[in-house]
C-alpha cells in the first residue's frame, strides 16, 4: 500500500508538470554569459583627428581635408628642400613692403594646424549653373570676335567699343541671361582652419564686415550647433549691390545704339538677382575658424556625433579603417551626382557656336556656315561621347611614408574598363630612383578616335 501510494503520488506530480520544462540548474557566476562588447569603427574612435570630417553631414558631397597638417608642415621646414627653396625666394624676390612679412620665409611660420574645405547639399545645382554661366560667356565672346571680324572684313572699318556692341547684340542674350538667374542659386562652401590665433583671426574678419557701409546693412543672428558651439550668421539680398544707380550707369557705358535694346532686360535680370539672398557665417567649431558662404540660413549644418559625420560613410571606412595607423595626411570624399554635374562633356561645343553664330550674322559667311554644320554637329556628338562618364561615390586618403602616397575608391565609373588585363608600363613604376610615375587603364571604349578624327 506504501508503494501504490508513492507512485500514485509520482503520477500526480507529473501530471502536474505536464506541458512545462524544469527550471534550468542554477549556474555559478562564472559560467554566465556576457554580453559582446560593441566596437566603434576606428575612424569613430579617432574622430578628433579628422577635423571637421567628423562634424559635418554624412550627405556632404564634397570634402577635403588635412590630417595633422601642422606636423607635417614642420618635418618639411626642416627639410633641406625647404630651406634651399626659401632661401632662393628670400634672394630672388622683389624689395620688402612695408606692408608684407620681411621675407618670403616669413610665410612659412603661418600658424596653421589643419585646413579644410567642403561643399553643402545641394551645392551640384549650383555648380552648374556656375558652369552654364561659364559656357554663356564664351559662346557671347567668340560671338563677338566673330561678329565684329566678319563685319570689319566688309565695311573694312572697325571702331573701338564694336566687340562689346557686337557680344551685347548676340541673339537671345538677355533672354537667356534671365532664364539663367531665375535657377541660380550660390553654392555652400565651407572653409576650415585650425589656427593658433583663431579668435584674433574671427575678429579681425568681423571688423573687415563692419567696414563698408553695404556690408553693415546685413541682417545678423547667431546658430548654435548640436555641441553648443555659437555661428554668427550675416545675410544680405544682392540688390545691396545691384542698385537701380549701378544699373544705368552700367548701360550708360555700353554703346549707345545698344542701350535701348537691352535696357529693359537688364533691369528684369537685374530685379530676379536682387532678390537672391547670401549668408556669410563665422565662428569656432571644433577649435576650427569656419567661415561659410551659403544661400540661405538652413543650409548650414553640423553634426555632434561621429555616426551621422562623413566619417560614417562606407567608402571612406573601406579604405581609411586600414590606413588608420599610418601618417595620414588628408583624405577626400565625394558624390558621384556632384562630379556629373561639375564636368562639362562639350567644352568647345558653345565656343563653336558662338564662332558660328557671329559669321553667321554676315551674309556673306552664312552659306559657308551652313555647309560646315553637319560636320560641327558630328564634332559635337563625338565630344560629347568620349568625355561622358558615369561617376560613382568615392573617398580617397593620402598618408606620408618616405613620400606621398594615396589610395581612392570610386570615382569616374570603371563599367566599360578592362581591368583584368596587365598594365603596359607596371614594370617600370619598379625601377630605382623613379621620381614620378603613372600607369592606367583606359576607359573610353574606342570613342577617342571619332572625336580626334573629327576634330
Amino acid at each position: 500500500m506504501r508503494s501504490f501510494r508513492f507512485l500514485l503520488a509520482a503520477s500526480v506530480v507529473a501530471l502536474c508538470g505536464c506541458g512545462k520544462q524544469a527550471p534550468a540548474p542554477p549556474q555559478s557566476s562564472d559560467a554566465a554569459v556576457s554580453t559582446p562588447e560593441v566596437l566603434e569603427p576606428p575612424l569613430f574612435e579617432q574622430a578628433e583627428r579628422f577635423g571637421l570630417a567628423a562634424r559635418l553631414p554624412v550627405d556632404t558631397p564634397l570634402y577635403l581635408g588635412s590630417v595633422s597638417l601642422g606636423k607635417h608642415l614642420e618635418a618639411l621646414k626642416q627639410s633641406r628642400y625647404w630651406k634651399e627653396s626659401m632661401a632662393y625666394l628670400d634672394d630672388k624676390a622683389p624689395a620688402d613692403s612695408a606692408t608684407l612679412p620681411t621675407s618670403i620665409s616669413d610665410w612659412s611660420q603661418a600658424p596653421l594646424d589643419e585646413f579644410s574645405l567642403a561643399l553643402g547639399k545641394n551645392s551640384g545645382s549650383a555648380v552648374r549653373s556656375l558652369l552654364d554661366l561659364q559656357a554663356l560667356y564664351s559662346e557671347l565672346t567668340y560671338y563677338g570676335m566673330m561678329a565684329g571680324s566678319s563685319a570689319s572684313l566688309v565695311s573694312g572699318s572697325p571702331k573701338a567699343g564694336d566687340l562689346v556692341g557686337d557680344m551685347i547684340s548676340m541673339p537671345g542674350l538677355v533672354d537667356r541671361l534671365i532664364g539663367w538667374a531665375e535657377t541660380f542659386q550660390f553654392p555652400t562652401l565651407i572653409l576650415g582652419a585650425e589656427l593658433q590665433n583663431a579668435e584674433d583671426t574671427l575678429e579681425s574678419l568681423k571688423r573687415l564686415l563692419e567696414s563698408s557701409e553695404e556690408l553693415r546693412q546685413a541682417r545678423t543672428s547667431n546658430l548654435t550647433t548640436p555641441k553648443g558651439e555659437t555661428l554668427e550668421i550675416r545675410e544680405w539680398k544682392l540688390e545691396t549691390w545691384l542698385t537701380p544707380e549701378w544699373v544705368s550707369q552700367l548701360i550708360e557705358n555700353l554703346p549707345e545704339d545698344t542701350q535701348a535694346a537691352v535696357a529693359d532686360g537688364i533691369e528684369q535680370l537685374r530685379k530676379i538677382l536682387g532678390e537672391k539672398t547670401i549668408c556669410l557665417a563665422s565662428g569656432l567649431v571644433s577649435g576650427h575658424a569656419v567661415l561659410i558662404l551659403a544661400p540661405e540660413r538652413s543650409s548650414i549644418e553640423f553634426v555632434s556625433d561621429p555616426a551621422e559625420s562623413l566619417l560614417a560613410r562606407s567608402d571612406l571606412q573601406v579604405i581609411a579603417e586600414p590606413l588608420i595607423e599610418k601618417n595620414l595626411a588628408a583624405l577626400s570624399v565625394w558624390d558621384g551626382e556632384l562630379l556629373e554635374q561639375a564636368v562639362d562633356s562639350q567644352p568647345t561645343k558653345p565656343m563653336l557656336d558662338g564662332a558660328l553664330k557671329g559669321l553667321r550674322s554676315n551674309e556673306m559667311f552664312a552659306p559657308m556656315v551652313d555647309g560646315i554644320m553637319p560636320e560641327v554637329s558630328a564634332f559635337s556628338a563625338a565630344e560629347a561621347g568620349y568625355n561622358e562618364r558615369e561617376y560613382d561615390n568615392g573617398a580617397a586618403v593620402f598618408w606620408w611614408d618616405g613620400g606621398l602616397h594615396g589610395q581612392t575608391i570610386g570615382g569616374a565609373s570603371t563599367k566599360d574598363w578592362v581591368l583584368n588585363q596587365p598594365l603596359r608600363f607596371e614594370s617600370l613604376l619598379d625601377t630605382p630612383g623613379l621620381v614620378f610615375g603613372f600607369d592606367g587603364h583606359s576607359g573610353t571604349s574606342g570613342k577617342g578616335r571619332p572625336y580626334f578624327e573629327s576634330a
